[in-house]
């Protein structure tokens, strides 16, 4: 006890643990980072103390970390798990964390296992090779002829071929194993001195020999037997194959193997055909010596030298790379491409060759080393062509690019997807349109450029090309101006791409519309000189009709007061001087009844009549205009009644006179076209307005009538029907007396069943 240190060393013993330590709060916060925890992480602690734990992790799995962590923070479980903190693509460390609850918050203390996992990666590998080993040995062994069987130096057998067991009568190879050969075949309880391999093992030298007659007549047939022996890699011996073949089987062998070798010769041939008319250049070379072994036509070709002109690799850097500065270059790359194992590295692009003539060219070499082989492939393709391609390509583009950067019109390349259009070209002018010239819309979307709207069915369009393979012309309009686009699909390999171009023809658009709309003028202009000529045609007709109709209303009175007048001093009887006296007066009041008509229908339509608005009760007015036909010629019959419900003393501000006039027309009327019956005035109030009415119970309107029936000098069907008289203005007076107090009227009626006429002010 007298050796602990004091509590206020803690962090200095932390700092010496071999351990990465990093205390943290409920709110993860950092409290406390010793130097191991810094450098696990790679963070300055002093900057990381007091900040947030999750500012600490760095690369793509830092959130998943956190969220590890910090669940345990407010769990307060304690927990142990391994993660890969990766910082670069091949840099990262592994480590074992453990997260421990203290106190309001937890202790995070970290090891670093990257050695520990690499050689757990290490050991799988070759774990994974000696198997892939032990597979490729066992199929080596079932598929070489005769009969095979390992052994170890005890002559214990290891393995044997499916020959080897069957031969010496066991159904399968596990019957075998572990027992020794000579026990198996021979039933020997020691090897034979004269076995192969025991001659092997004694002297590490294969051992061949022919078979006795008692192992002829034991095996049914005369063989060859070699003894191999097999040694570690520490040159120990550790065991043998025996390998047993059947003579007959041999000679057999040989000539096919003859024939084989013919066919193999054809396929040389064949093969060297092939070669020597492949479109790149192939060569091989020893990888240990560096002497070049083989060439096509086609290598020769490209390069202008001869498989007799290079020898070996120095020869040809000496040959085809002429500049000494520009081959100790390209050797020391290509050398350090080989040296590094890495068959990715072995691609080299551009490299600029010196022909036996002196010309120039451009190649692409690829290597493909065959250790095995201790060969290395070297492939080389002349891309001097396709750099001038390339070239003219490229001053193309750059033509392209002026005239789309430069167009008049907007000209523009985009790639489509279905989650959007992004673009990838477009002209300067677009500035005009977006705000943005084309050189800044470049890599941005239509959302990024264009209102919400206009966008989304922009994109829509866009695939809609694309994806079917049509040209579309579409007519779009963008903040008041007006344009019209052409899209048009493009192939390029699995790109979606398409180009177009827009045109304004805002000023063509306005043009049109002003056009329409002058033509739209001059059509309703038409329409309207039409219209006026039929009113002017109906009115001449009806003004005729109201001429003739006058003629013979003035006439019928006139006549009967001249013609009773000039009776008058020849009679005698006063009781027929008083008829005619009657009847005098009658058709003067009625001539002066169509006179006032005539007189108040010239002054509406020379607008000669004014509104004139005052306070009246309406009552006063209804019983006025009942007073007004309170005669006997109009009691006939028929009773005229008022109706005002609960209004009966309203008070409204109008034009009495004009009122007035307006109900005399209207119960003028209702007198005319009821025989017998009610004829009912009055007023309510419909819609917060005051309505008044005029109601009988007369023949009503024909159907189809009620529009008409407000017509000047129209009269009904029902004037000729019954000996009904009148000029025809009555109603259209009435109508145009309401408008004049800036009222509405109405009328409904069914025939044969009355007529109600409304009329508000």
């Amino acid at each position: 006890m007298d050796n602990q240190k004091p509590l206020n060393s803690l962090p200095d013993y932390l700092d010496h643990l071999l351990e990465g330590c990093l205390i943290v709060n409920e709110s993860s916060d950092v409290v406390y980072m010793n130097k191991q925890a810094a450098e696990h992480f790679r963070v300055d602690r002093n900057l990381c103390i007091g900040g947030k734990l999750n500012n600490i992790f760095k690369g793509k799995n830092k959130n998943h970390l956190f969220n590890r962590i910090e669940k345990n923070v407010t769990g307060k479980k304690s927990v142990l798990f391994e993660e890969k903190i990766a910082f670069t693509y091949d840099d990262f460390l592994w480590l074992k964390i453990r997260v421990k609850p203290i106190p309001q918050g937890v202790m995070l203390l970290t090891v670093d296992i990257t050695a520990q996992k690499e050689a757990e990666n290490l050991f799988r590998e070759r774990d994974e090779e000696y198997h892939k080993s032990l597979d490729e040995l066992n199929a080596v062994i079932n598929a070489l002829p005769g009969i095979v069987t390992v052994v170890d130096t005890e002559f214990r057998v290891l393995h044997a071929n499916e020959q080897a067991y069957k031969k010496f009568g066991q159904s399968c190879l596990e019957e075998i194993l572990g027992k020794t050969c000579y026990s198996v075949r021979k039933k020997l309880k020691k090897p034979c001195p004269q076995c192969n391999l025991v001659k092997a093992f004694n002297d590490g030298k294969v051992k061949v020999r022919l078979s006795t007659p008692e192992e002829e007549k034991m095996l049914g047939f005369s063989t060859k037997a070699y003894a191999i022996p097999l040694f570690d890699k520490n040159g120990k011996l550790w065991g043998g194959v025996e390998v047993i073949m059947d003579i007959d089987d041999i000679r057999k062998a040989g000539v096919e193997l003859e024939k084989l070798n013919s066919e193999l010769q054809e396929k040389n041939t064949f093969i060297q055909t092939i070669l020597d008319n492949l479109p790149i250049g192939i060569a091989l070379n020893a990888i240990q010596s560096s002497k070049i072994t083989y060439v096509n036509k086609k290598f020769e070709e490209i390069y202008g030298w001869s498989r007799n002109d290079i020898d070996s690799i120095h020869d040809f850097f000496e040959k085809v790379f002429s500049d000494p500065e520009y081959r100790a270059q390209i050797r020391e790359q290509v050398l350090s491409d080989i040296k590094s194992g890495d068959p990715s590295r072995m691609h080299w692009e551009n490299l600029k060759v010196t022909h036996r003539d002196g010309t120039k060219g451009i190649v692409n070499a690829v290597n493909i080393p065959l250790p095995e082989q201790n060969t290395m492939v070297s492939t080389v393709t002349d891309i001097s062509g396709l750099k001038e391609i390339e070239k003219e390509l490229k001053d193309i583009n750059e033509l392209l690019s002026k005239f789309i950067l430069n167009s008049p019109i907007y000209t523009f390349i985009k790639e489509v997807t279905p989650d959007g259009s992004k673009v990838i070209v477009a002209s300067e002018n677009f500035i005009d349109m977006t705000g943005m010239p084309g050189s800044k819309m470049t890599g941005k979307t239509m959302e990024e450029l264009f209102p919400p709207d206009f966008a989304r069915k922009m994109t829509a369009d866009d695939w809609q090309v694309v994806s079917n393979g049509e040209i579309i012309k579409l007519d779009e309009e963008l903040e008041g101006r007006y344009y019209t686009t052409i899209k048009f699909p493009i192939k390029q390999g699995k790109r979606n791409l398409l180009a177009g171009y827009t045109i304004d023809i805002t000023n063509r658009k306005q043009w049109e519309i002003a056009v329409k709309e002058k033509n739209d003028a001059l059509l309703q202009a038409n329409r309207e000189l039409k219209r006026a000529k039929r009113k002017a045609e109906e009115s001449d007709r009806l003004k005729s009709a109201f001429l003739a109709n006058m003629s013979h209303e003035i006439r019928t009175p006139m006549n009967s007061i001249m013609g009773f007048a000039s009776l008058l001093p020849e009679e005698d009887s006063m009781e027929l001087l008083m008829n005619y006296a009657k009847i005098i007066v009658s058709s003067s009041e009625q001539l002066v009844h169509i006179i006032d008509d005539i007189v108040l229908y010239s002054r509406l339509q020379t607008r000669l009549l004014s509104y004139a608005p005052s306070q009246f009760i309406v009552q006063d007015l209804l019983s006025d205009v009942k007073q007004m036909f309170n005669l006997p010629d109009y009691k006939k019959g028929v009773e005229l009644i008022i109706d005002s419900g609960d209004l009966l003393n309203n008070e409204i501000t109008s034009d009495y006179e004009k009122v007035k006039q307006i109900f005399t027309n209207l119960v003028s009327n209702a007198f005319k076209y009821t025989p017998k019956g009610t004829i009912t005035i009055g007023y309510s109030e419909i819609n917060n307005k005051t309505a008044f009415f005029v109601k009988d119970t007369g023949v009503g309107i024909p159907k189809g009538e009620k529009e008409k029936i407000f017509d000047r000098f129209y009269r009904g069907s029902n004037v000729c029907k019954g000996n009904i008289g009148g000029t025809g203005l009555g109603l259209s007076i009435v109508k145009e007396l309401v408008e004049l107090i800036k009222g509405e009227i109405w009328v409904e009626s069914i025939e044969n069943s009355g007529t109600a006429f409304f009329f508000s002010v």
